[in-house]
């Protein structure tokens, strides 16, 4: 079973459980630091050696995640190690990424967009992912946005009739 450690923000923690979701559901032994770090645990150690037991990196880009040097340090140790990496693009940082060296090298790999298309993102990400086939993704509201969004809808929804 191929392992996938999935990098992020702790911004964006809502966002990364819903592909480790269903990336366990396509098969995948998920690695995602909520789930596998424990209080007192030393946490650097634990995301280095799931990065070391990982085939696959798939990197949550946003822009806290751009500015964090841990998720740059991620990325690096990753390359070293020559693990695919697999962007994704939770919130538009390309811009940021520019100015970073652990992800300007990013822009030149496909990014997988995320931000306002998680159905249809999912399955491309899957396609990019060896020898898996394509699920449907789970159902879920859509979780990119840290913050709760506000409805400015006045009328109730139309329902079929």
């Amino acid at each position: 079973m191929q392992r996938v450690f999935i990098s992020y923000s702790r911004q964006y923690l809502t966002f990364a459980e819903r592909p480790a979701r269903d990336l366990d559901d396509a098969g995948l032994d998920v690695w995602l630091v909520v789930r596998q770090i424990t209080g007192g645990q030393q946490w650097r150690d634990a995301i280095f050696k799931g990065i070391d037991q990982a085939q696959i990196v798939i990197v949550g880009l946003s822009p806290p995640a751009v500015e964090s040097e841990s998720m740059r340090r991620e990325i690096l140790v990753a390359r070293s190690q020559h693990k695919l990496i697999i962007p994704m693009m939770v919130k538009d940082a390309q811009e940021l990424m520019k100015g970073y060296e652990e992800t300007a090298h990013l822009l030149d790999v496909q990014i997988i967009d995320f931000e306002d298309r998680y159905e249809r993102a999912f399955p491309e990400q899957l396609r990019a992912l060896p020898g898996i086939q394509p699920i449907e993704p789970s159902v879920d509201t859509d979780a990119i946005d840290p913050a709760p969004r506000q409805s400015n809808c006045s009328t109730p929804p139309r329902t079929k009739s």
